[in-house]
C-alpha cells in the first residue's frame, strides 16, 4: 500500500539536513542538520509522537554518516571536522527537553570523540553486544580505515585505536586463489603466470 498522507514534518536548519538514519526499532530518526555558520547538530525526532527528543551539538562541519548501535542505546556520527563522536541515547528524551538548546548536552549525552587527521566520511558500529564495549570502524580522507574500541562504562570511559590500514595497500591474500610465491606477478609473462596459478 502506498502512503497517502504526511505523518510528520520537522524543521531542520538553515543549510538543510545532509544525512538521515532511523534507529533499528524505528522509534527515533536522527537527522544531521547544518546551521548557517556551517556547524552541524544532530536532531533526533520521536517518530511515534512527533516531537524533537534530542539535539546533539559539537560538530563543526558537515556530518557524513550516522550509525546506531544494535540496541539503539548509542549513536555514532562521522564529520568533515575530523571527528567521529559517540553519543549515548539511554535516557528518556522528554526529560531532556529543557536542555535541547544548550552546549551542556555534552554532559548528558556525549561519550567520547575519535580524532582523525582529516574528513571522516563513514563510521559503522560492529553488531556485537559486549556489555560496556563498542567496536567502531571509520574511514577517513587520508585513505585509512581505522577500527576503534570504546569503553562506555561511565566510571571508566575511554577509547583505543585497535587497527589502522590504508585503503590502497595491496591485500595480504585474495579469496579464492592461492597466494603466490612471487612478489611481483605482473612482471611475469601471461603464459608463465597461467601455468603457475593453474598447474
Amino acid at each position: 500500500m502506498l502512503p497517502d498522507r504526511l505523518a510528520w514534518k520537522w524543521e531542520s536548519e538553515a543549510q538543510g539536513a545532509f544525512k538521515l538514519k532511523f534507529c533499528h526499532s524505528g522509534k527515533y530518526l536522527a537527522a544531521a542538520c547544518t546551521l548557517a555558520n556551517g556547524k552541524t547538530i544532530i536532531k533526533i525526532f520521536h517518530t511515534e509522537e512527533g516531537y524533537l527528543a534530542y539535539a546533539l551539538r559539537g560538530h563543526n562541519d558537515l556530518v557524513h554518516d550516522i550509525c546506531w548501535s544494535a540496541d539503539d542505546r548509542f549513536l555514532v556520527t562521522a564529520s568533515a571536522d575530523g571527528a567521529c563522536r559517540v553519543w549515548t541515547i539511554a535516557s528518556d528524551g522528554i526529560g531532556a527537553a529543557d536542555r535541547l538548546n544548550y552546549q551542556g548536552n555534552d554532559e548528558h549525552f556525549f561519550v567520547c570523540e575519535l580524532y582523525h587527521p582529516s574528513f571522516v566520511y563513514g563510521a559503522k558500529l560492529h553488531p556485537s553486544r559486549h556489555e560496556g564495549i563498542l567496536t567502531i570502524a571509520t574511514v577517513c580522507f587520508d585513505n585509512k580505515v581505522r577500527v576503534w574500541t570504546v569503553n562506555t562504562d561511565h566510571n571508566d570511559i575511554g577509547y583505543m585505536l585497535a587497527a589502522e590500514e590504508r585503503i590502497n595497500d595491496p591485500p595480504n591474500f585474495t579469496l579464492g586463489t592461492k597466494k603466490s610465491i612471487y612478489e611481483h606477478e605482473e612482471d611475469l609473462e601471461d603464459e608463465t603466470l597461467r601455468l603457475i596459478m593453474n598447474p
